[in-house]
């Protein structure tokens, strides 16, 4: 999600290395293989990491509703937190 006032920043992965490219600066971060794949491994945990997060963050949503802190919804989906 881009904020108002933060700056663009785009990751762009390539043979050589990275691209980096904030708010329309491009900068090179040449990169070996082996430093490619690290931080290809440290995205994936970091994306698995907020995947977890965020279905506990909806489990505990569908707690509270289930427990009374929140009323059920009767439509199936899932309560907003």
């Amino acid at each position: 999600m881009i904020r108002d006032n933060q700056p663009v920043v785009l990751v762009i992965p390539r043979d050589d290395g990275l691209k980096v490219s904030v708010s329309g600066k491009v900068y090179d971060v040449p990169m070996t293989p082996s430093q490619m794949q690290a931080m290809a491994i440290r995205f994936q945990e970091a994306a698995m990491n907020m995947l977890i997060q965020e279905r506990r963050g909806v489990a505990s949503s569908l707690s509270d509703a289930l427990h009374g802190s929140e009323p059920v919804d009767t439509n199936d989906s899932i309560p907003s937190h």
